[in-house]
């Protein structure tokens, strides 16, 4: 993307997340029923560290160089490592705009790295506003 572009987004992503509350992160994210066994597990090793690198994530400093690259990274909705997608296939710009939006938005709002439910629609409301002025 161009940096005008880049700035759009930022822009539109800007004027949506005044709209909005202010959020708490959701730590929680999969609501699936396993066994307890399982889930202890589970938690105990890949959640747990997960949750503390992406409370490190939102709590990096706003005048770091790392946090945009950070950002973009944790909020990314297409091409993440556990997509589906083959990882030589490179993104459309469509998906790649979404994922900027998408990192754009959890600049703003930090929380939305916790709530990827929330943050996909956002995103893409957000690519759809600044796509419309960039055809007008």
């Amino acid at each position: 993307l161009t940096e005008a572009q880049i700035g759009r987004l930022a822009q539109c992503s800007s004027r949506l997340i005044e709209q909005m509350p202010q959020l708490e992160p959701k730590l929680i994210q999969n609501k699936k029923k396993i066994s307890r066994y399982v889930f202890i597990i589970l938690f105990v090793s890949l959640h747990e560290k997960s949750v503390r690198e992406l409370l490190d994530v939102m709590q990096l400093p706003y005048g770091s160089p790392q946090r945009l690259l950070e950002f973009r990274k944790y909020s990314a909705i297409y091409g993440r490592f556990d997509a589906k997608r083959k990882p030589d296939k490179p993104l459309t710009l469509h998906e790649v705009s979404v994922n900027e939006a998408a990192a754009q938005l959890c600049l703003r709002q930090p929380a939305l790295l916790t709530r990827r439910d929330e943050l996909f629609p956002l995103a893409r409301q957000v690519n759809s506003d600044a796509f419309m002025i960039w055809i007008e």
